[in-house]
């Protein structure tokens, strides 16, 4: 059995060593990591030249959208049994793939799409933007019961996700269109029928967001708040208005707040609503 570590990084160097630090200090490790660079213009490459245990592809930078596309796809034509994706700001638990891998060998590999490690932060606290769902009962995210069970799930985040390569040959790859944003959740929701697990032994920490700010006054703030809109519009749109029609509310709601408060947000707006149009007018 062949397992391909994959990463997706930019601009972060002091987040990509810690990661791959956590991974090579696996108590089951991965036949081969893979950094997919997303032309960063920091000091990674640099520092990426001098390991002689990653395979680096450098890319222009197509989000992590197009990372994990990259990073899969090779993987996959490398002839990879699973891949085990996750952003450079994952670090992980010694036992996290040990603990993956044995659920492997106990369940009908072929069943398998994918399997989806606890993700919580570094204090231990569950991390709210990754915890396992459900979607296909309402179409959205649900929780699952029992955190602490391994449990069927429906969709989940490119955070410690360890992918099946056979299902691959049946969903395919990740839209490297979306860029960032609701890939990995347009992604994991080709995988209906599979069998999907959610494996609380297997532990991963995520996360540079503050837990205690609200995340839309995060997605504002950033720097891709674009790609979130049309995303989350492309996504959702035939799938759940009402849904939809509440996280716009919201998210509108805190960027006039914004404005409200001359925090100099008009040009965000702008581009929020060339978004929105974008968004309902075209499917990626």
């Amino acid at each position: 059995m062949k397992i391909a570590a994959v990463i997706v990084t930019y601009n972060r160097l002091q987040l990509l060593k810690e990661c791959i630090d956590s991974i090579r200090r696996q108590t089951f490790l991965p036949n081969e990591i893979i950094v997919i660079n997303n032309s960063s213009t920091d000091d990674t490459m640099n520092w990426l030249n001098t390991q002689k245990d990653l395979m680096v592809i450098t890319q222009e930078n197509s989000g992590g959208a197009g990372g994990f596309y990259t990073g899969i796809k090779t993987a996959y034509e490398k002839g990879s049994d699973w891949i085990w994706c996750m952003d450079d700001d994952t670090f992980l638990d010694c036992n996290a793939l040990m603990n993956l891998h044995s659920v492997i060998e106990e369940e009908h590999t072929h069943q398998i799409g994918f399997l989806y490690s606890r993700v919580i932060n570094k204090n231990r606290s569950i991390n709210l933007l990754n915890r396992p769902g459900n979607f296909y009962s309402q179409n959205k995210w649900s929780t699952i019961e029992n955190e602490n069970a391994i449990s069927e799930i429906d969709v989940a985040s490119f955070v410690s996700i360890l992918i099946n390569r056979t299902t691959i040959q049946t969903v395919g790859y990740p839209n490297y269109r979306y860029f960032i944003y609701f890939d990995d959740l347009e992604y994991t929701h080709r995988f209906k029928g599979f069998k999907n697990l959610y494996i609380p032994s297997s532990i991963a920490y995520h996360g540079t967001l503050n837990q205690k700010q609200n995340y839309f006054e995060y997605i504002i703030n950033g720097n891709n708040s674009f790609f979130w809109i049309r995303n989350l519009i492309m996504f959702y749109k035939n799938k759940n208005r009402s849904y939809l029609l509440k996280n716009l509310i919201n998210y509108y709601s805190y960027l006039t707040r914004s404005i409200i408060k001359k925090e100099n947000k008009l040009n965000k707006l702008v581009l929020s609503l060339k978004a929105t149009f974008i968004g309902f007018q075209k499917s990626l």
